[in-house]
């Protein structure tokens, strides 16, 4: 009696022991599960589903056990099944990345007639003494089980999966931690014959098992944060390499403008920057619908059939490519121009439309990225690059990187062409034209339409180029991003500082950065890259449309302006900092609060407050704030009419002296 007493509270404290394990793995799971891909996240769901069911069970067949059938406690047919079915979610993890073979479907019938099998058999033992297998059967099962999922999980490589990384760091565990759970209970039931509510199985096999999901949760965990810091250094690597690209442009627009030799300075900067080992630009013949080939760096083959002698050389490849004009929706070049999309294939012998250049030869290329060249809608033409050696890709970040490259360069070649055009027009104001459409460019085509809130803006040039810039970008997680800005200076010098505001802008926001964030690293980009007369004034909102919350960081630009329809008064929220580009440590401060339903912002420029009539009166921020306060009930548009209405009435027949810029919301 005194063993079976010892034995009893043992086993109680191992079963509490064995429940808190599976609560420190829920806790570890839900702590993760926002750093995992989502179809991760709910297949391991599932896993911890069962295990948890699983233990429930069993914590009940053992508190119950002189009152249930002893074969029902002693069947292991909830082990059996809940092993099978884990095995099969891992196979459903795995196949997250490599995509459905057709063998899976075979391992799912037969193990779904084999669940069958077992639950037939408990019935069978339940009401006779007649039995289908022995206990073994099921666990050699369950290992045919790993032999599979060993093949499968080691197939995975580098060449035939997509970002493998996650896979071939874990499989090994996947494989040895169910097979060592399964040889230990195999020898219990074999050679000492135990029962599965012993505690040697209950209480030591099981829980050996759970270090399996514990080992996968804490490799997304590394994975993450792995990710993260590569993003931090990806984004000031690319940061480096754009304002590198652009001094060197710079530099080379100056010395001689000419269109060839800054499309081959373009793809040889895109070219170096990726570590590609070729790389081309290919423009729009409009009045054709083709594309040609203008600038090239490296041997780049041509995406489509050559003929067997053209192989033969190197210098006859380059040749043929450049000599060959492309249609638009052909090849995989014509088809990133065609649809006005980026294309990346990181293995080319997995995707069909590079079949011509995956054969053992001259033509061979590993990897691929197509950018489309686009401004306002208009594309014109492709940039594209390229690795040719056997097991060499391009990643994510290389991607990430050329499409914001490519992005400047359209602007870049967008802004030579139409330079050009203004030469041969020999029109006599032409710097200060290209400068205007640069900086109309700028402005956003469309202003997004939100759930909570409505957006209306409207900015006028003084002299035909504005030095005043805003924006509204959509971020996850419900987040809008207002900003508006004012360059110091006219002309072409501050259209550049506004590319190159807006770039970074463009790069570095996203929803999980807060405004003083944002406002940093865009000083830090651009501070010792401009010279100081280029300063720029600057505001910057978070709007989150599901809390309402405004998160607002300012560099010396005019404070923010809140209409509080509850209160019916304005508000005036302003934070310290200097003008972007005058300082590089310069540290921003950011306010955060709420705005309701009715609630109006307002970011504004000088150029309205100190707008002057005839007489050289201002009209001055209480004149803003009157006509908001006058009309706050009123849509966002009718808002600005009223505005744009009242300041043109005060201004009069006086010319207008500087640019006019306001951008504005209202809660819904």
């Amino acid at each position: 009696m005194q063993y079976a007493e010892i034995l009893k509270a043992l086993t109680d404290t191992f079963l509490i022991g064995k429940l808190i394990f599976i609560f420190i793995l829920t806790m570890f799971y839900v702590y993760i599960k926002k750093r995992m891909p989502i179809r991760s996240v709910s297949l391991l769901k599932i896993v911890i589903i069962i295990l948890v069911v699983r233990d429930v069970l069993y914590s009940a067949f053992y508190l119950i056990s002189p009152y249930i059938n002893p074969v029902l406690q002693d069947s292991g047919f909830l082990l059996v099944i809940s092993d099978i079915l884990v095995l099969g979610v891992y196979l459903l993890w795995l196949r997250t990345y490599t995509g459905t073979k057709k063998y899976d479907a075979v391992f799912y019938l037969l193990n779904a007639l084999f669940f069958v099998l077992v639950i037939a058999n408990l019935w069978l033992q339940l009401s006779s003494q007649y039995i289908l297998f022995e206990k073994l059967v099921p666990h050699l099962w369950i290992l045919s089980n790993l032999i599979y999922l060993s093949v499968t999980f080691y197939g995975v490589t580098v060449y035939n999966t997509d970002n493998p990384g996650m896979v071939m760091s874990t499989r090994l565990e996947i494989i040895r931690i169910p097979v060592i759970t399964q040889l230990l209970i195999l020898i219990a039931l074999v050679f000492f014959e135990v029962s599965y509510h012993t505690v040697f199985i209950q209480y030591f096999c099981i829980p050996i098992s759970y270090f399996l999901h514990v080992y996968v949760l804490y490799k997304y965990t590394i994975q993450y944060e792995t990710e993260q810091k590569n993003k931090h250094d990806f984004l000031q690597n690319d940061l480096d390499s754009l304002f590198e690209f652009m001094r060197n442009l710079g530099s080379a627009i100056a010395e001689k403008l000419d269109l060839t030799q800054i499309l081959n300075f373009i793809i040889a900067s895109a070219t170096k920057s990726t570590n590609a080992d070729a790389g081309a630009i290919l423009l729009v013949d409009e009045f054709e619908d083709i594309l040609r080939v203008e600038a090239v760096n490296g041997i780049f083959p041509p995406p489509y059939e050559a003929p067997e002698q053209i192989k033969l050389k190197i210098s006859s490849i380059q040749s043929y490519f450049k000599s060959i004009p492309i249609k638009i929706g052909e090849t995989i070049l014509g088809e990133a121009a065609k649809i006005g999309r980026p294309i990346f294939v990181r293995n080319t012998l997995n995707d069909d439309r590079m079949k011509n250049n995956t054969k053992n030869d001259t033509l061979y290329v590993s990897s691929i990225i197509v950018i489309p060249l686009i401004v306002a809608k208009r594309i014109l033409g492709v940039l594209s690059i390229i690795k040719r050696e056997r097991g060499k890709f391009f990643t994510e970040n290389d991607f990430d990187h050329i499409k914001t490259f490519a992005d400047y360069a359209s602007l870049t070649i967008d802004f030579i062409m139409t330079y050009m055009e203004l030469i041969e027009k020999r029109e006599m104001e032409r710097e200060l034209g290209i400068a205007a459409e640069i900086q109309q460019k700028l402005l956003p085509n469309k202003i997004p339409r939100l759930d909570k809130a409505t957006i209306s803006a409207f900015s006028i040039p003084a002299k035909g180029v504005s030095g005043d810039y805003f924006d509204v970008l959509p971020l996850q997680k419900n987040k809008v991003a207002l900003v508006i800005c004012d360059v110091a200076g006219k002309g072409v010098p501050a259209a550049l500082v506004m590319v190159m505001i807006r770039s970074i802008l463009h790069l570095i926001t996203s929803a999980d950065k807060d405004a003083r964030t944002i406002v940093t690293w865009i000083n830090r980009g651009i501070t010792g890259r401009i010279d100081i007369d280029h300063f720029a004034t600057l505001s910057f909102m978070i709007y989150d449309q599901h809390s309402g919350k405004i998160t607002y960081s300012n560099a010396a630009h005019h404070p923010l302006l809140i209409f509080k329809k509850k209160t019916g008064k304005l508000e005036s929220i302003d934070t310290e900092g200097l003008p972007i580009g005058i300082e590089r440590g310069t540290k921003y401060e950011q306010k955060s609060f709420r705005i309701d339903k009715g609630d109006v912002a307002v970011l504004y420029t000088d150029g309205i407050i100190e707008a002057m009539n005839a007489s050289g009166e201002q009209y001055t921020f209480e004149s803003l704030a009157k006509v908001v306060l006058k009309n706050a009930h009123l849509s966002p548009n009718e808002l600005i009419d009223k505005i744009k209405s009242d300041l043109k009435v005060f201004v009069g027949n006086a010319p207008q002296h500087d640019d006019q810029t306001l951008l504005l919301m209202k809660v819904n």
